[in-house]
């Protein structure tokens, strides 16, 4: 048997092929071959058997050819081994499949960059924009705001709207130091608002005219015995025209936008006033105060009180 494997590679090709149909056909007899091997049984009379078979067919077969046969068979020469699975089979088969596999795996690359394109634009460069927008407001824009308005407050050399201005700056430059973006806006919006009251100008007329009441009085709940009295003004601008007012109501606590509302008087003035109106209804002396821009407060004409109501 060792000379024989020694000359296997000397062998003719139609032993070869005839060798290789002698193990095809003890594979297609399968019952023979297990019944031989595993009762071990001696080749020659498994070689006898497959000679009967061959013969049957018509074909001769020498020894050597069947010898070589059976040898292959319980060698499993020309039996086909799949290969074991490992990384090196992994990839042939994904390459054998690649163009199977090389789509979706395309789409699905698509896929993936859509959504973190997708989710950049939509939500992390807005969120990015905003926080450089909240930084740039806190440090520059905010400081240099509450900074410009406080100094052109500053030129009316009116002491209250400097006081109240730089109170308010102080407490915005606070706020934006520390981080609270809505404390310094609120801070700067009451700047503003300070700074548009100074620059107002306008006159504080009695209202005469006919049918309409130029002053009134009220009896406080505390003090029945007592009595309130108040003249009906309005605001004018420049050009004459009424303007709308933001007066607090001294009764109710309330602040109400108004174009007209009873400013607080001594009942020296009420009754002046009620006698200007009493010669021929019409008040002629109605300018009770003027407000003039650079100035905070209004300077009255005749003598006044704090406090204003907004219903009667």
């Amino acid at each position: 048997m060792a000379e024989t494997a020694a000359k296997k590679p000397e062998q003719p090709l139609d032993d070869l092929m005839m060798a290789m149909d002698v193990v095809d056909t003890l594979r297609h007899r399968q019952t023979i071959v297990d019944r031989e091997l595993s009762e071990d049984e001696r080749e020659e009379d498994m070689i006898s058997r497959l000679r009967e078979i061959y013969t049957n067919q018509g074909i001769e077969v020498s020894d050597r050819v069947l010898q070589e046969g059976v040898a292959a068979l319980k060698e499993e020469r020309f039996l086909y081994k799949p290969p074991r699975d490992g990384s090196q089979v992994m990839l042939a088969r994904l390459y054998v499949r690649r163009a199977v596999w090389g789509k979706w795996a395309g789409i699905a690359v698509a896929v993936v960059l859509a959504l973190i394109v997708g989710w950049y634009f939509a939500i992390e460069r807005p969120r990015q924009a905003a926080i450089e927008a909240r930084h740039i407001a806190l440090t520059q824009t905010l400081p240099a705001e509450f900074k410009a308005i406080s100094a052109r407050i500053a030129k009316s050399n009116d002491s209250d709207a400097i006081e109240m201005s730089e109170g308010l700056a102080r407490q915005g430059l606070a706020a934006a130091a520390a981080g609270k973006l809505a404390d310094a806006n609120r801070s700067l919006v009451d700047l503003k608002a300070l700074e548009t009251r100074l620059n107002e100008a306008y006159t504080i007329q009695i209202v005469s005219e006919p049918g309409q009441k130029s002053g009134f009085r009220l009896q406080p709940k505390v003090n029945q015995a007592a009595r309130v009295y108040y003249l009906v003004v309005q605001a004018l601008d420049p050009s004459g025209k009424v303007i709308e007012r933001s007066i607090r109501n001294e009764i109710t606590g309330k602040t109400e936008t108004v174009r007209k509302w009873g400013q607080h008087v001594p009942r020296e003035t009420y009754d002046r006033v009620g006698r200007d109106k009493r010669d021929d209804g019409i008040v002629q002396m109605n300018k009770l105060g003027e407000k003039v821009a650079g100035k905070l407060k209004p300077e009255w004409t005749m003598p006044v009180e704090e406090g204003a109501v907004t219903r009667w």
